[in-house]
């Protein structure tokens, strides 16, 4: 007669793999850096290409650009790249709204990221490679507090929703391997404010 046992192997050698994905409400105190996720504890990395960055938690918890110079990006490893990115514009002010998620993430000088320049120029998809700028694709919108902006990757398909109807799609290889997403600034948009932003691998 055969006797099965439950088991469970543990070897400490062996390297742990995370799983995929996270979330960040920003619940935590306010005016201390983002330093790590709510949901899986990881840390957030900041990318300056000019004055070190610096990102906020507000008192609303939120998560707010505060200070910086050039291009700034705060992303996480999700240890996934593709899959949903999702981030809710929780607050903002001026017209100058430089500002969106930014996913597939090299540093600060290598992203794909999402903005509005200006209100009629509607929203943008960029790749920057090298500190160059590279338009992808545009569509008609404007940022209203309370909007959910999502980002769906699946390889070299990139699609762009707001509230869950797609504003833009487009194709590009170029950082397609990538696992580093989140938000992205430039140091005319100290203004914005965002909410419950989560990774969820495909």
């Amino acid at each position: 007669m055969d006797i099965v046992l439950n088991t469970r192997f543990v070897n400490s050698l062996l390297p742990r793999i995370p799983l995929p994905g996270f979330f960040d409400n920003f619940n935590r105190t306010a005016g201390q850096q983002l330093g790590y996720t709510s949901g899986e504890n990881r840390p957030w990395k900041l990318y300056s290409n000019g004055a070190p960055s610096s990102w906020l938690i507000t008192s609303s918890g939120t998560a707010d650009y505060a200070s910086g110079g050039g291009i700034n990006v705060a992303a996480v490893d999700a240890f996934a790249n593709n899959g949903t990115l999702s981030v809710k514009l929780a607050a903002f002010s001026g017209t100058n709204r430089h500002a969106g998620p930014a996913f597939r993430v090299q540093d600060a000088d290598n992203h794909y990221f999402v903005h509005q320049s200006d209100p009629a120029d509607g929203i943008k998809l960029y790749k920057r490679v090298n500190g160059a700028a590279t338009l992808l694709a545009s569509g008609t919108y404007l940022y209203n507090a309370g909007d959910v902006i999502s980002v769906l990757l699946s390889d070299a398909n990139i699609t762009v929703q707001v509230n869950g109807t797609t504003k833009i799609t487009a194709t590009d290889t170029t950082f397609q391997g990538e696992t580093q997403h989140g938000l992205y600034a430039n140091t005319d948009t100290p203004a914005f404010e965002w909410d419950d932003i989560s990774f969820t691998a495909a």
